[in-house]
């Protein structure tokens, strides 16, 4: 098991926001966080990438606690967070903004090896690499986030919202693209705005409601669930 939470407790001052939530993600494993807006879906991610203290419970990467590391100290652990609205460096190149993404000690080891699986799964970034990030495309800009996840050469790579905005096109290229760094051996816990495309693409998956977790299973089991389809499909069963 890459990464696990137990009984994860989150407030903002006297707001709750996660209560008890429990779940795990194993190496190689795609699995999606899905709810509704305010649901606590990327105050989780915050939280395992160091940016919020909990309250209570555990976050465990490999064995190791991560509450109370800074979030440099958590990348350099091996877990990468691609926050939701892309916020690429917008004055500095492609090529610049993926050397930013591999500043860790850990990172520069495996800088080539990296840079070249990026370019390889995005080959628009190889080809605009001297490009100013604000005058590409939102996909590709979204891309290039990806991109310079990877670059600190993750074990984890947390995603927020990686398909908001971007043409259908962009989209399904972007979940191919996860599904080949799935092969690399790297563990995927993303948050989608489309519940339905996220139990398309990933293995398993975990329902959020009011902060806390209220269903889990592969993503078979949640589509055939009564209150998933009706929630979430428009299908009502009687």
């Amino acid at each position: 098991m890459m990464l696990s939470i137990e009984g994860l407790c989150v407030s903002y001052g006297r707001l709750r926001v996660l209560t008890e939530v429990t779940l795990h993600v194993s190496q190689g494993e795609i699995v999606a966080l899905i709810g509704a807006n305010g649901a606590g879906k990327s105050t989780l991610l915050n939280a395992i990438s160091g940016f919020l203290r909990p309250e209570s419970g555990r976050i465990l990467f490999k064995g190791t606690e991560l509450s109370g590391l800074s979030p440099y100290e958590i990348v350099e652990l091996g877990i990468a967070h691609v926050p939701e609205g892309r916020r690429v460096f917008p004055e500095l190149t492609v090529m610049d903004n993926l050397l930013l993404g591999a500043y860790t000690k850990r990172a520069r080891k495996r800088l080539k090896e990296n840079l070249d699986f990026v370019f390889g799964l995005f080959p628009r970034l190889a080809e605009r690499r001297f490009q100013i990030a604000k005058t590409l495309s939102g996909g590709e800009q979204q891309m290039l986030a990806i991109g310079r996840g990877l670059m600190s050469d993750p074990q984890v790579l947390l995603l927020d919202e990686v398909s908001l905005g971007l043409a259908p096109v962009v989209v399904n290229a972007i979940y191919l693209a996860l599904k080949r760094i799935r092969e690399r051996g790297i563990a995927v816990l993303f948050v989608e705005q489309s519940v339905k495309k996220s139990l398309e693409e990933a293995d398993r998956a975990y329902l959020l409601e009011a902060g806390k977790v209220v269903l889990s299973g592969s993503c078979e089991e949640l589509k055939a669930y009564p209150a998933i389809k009706e929630a979430y499909f428009g299908v009502c069963e009687t």
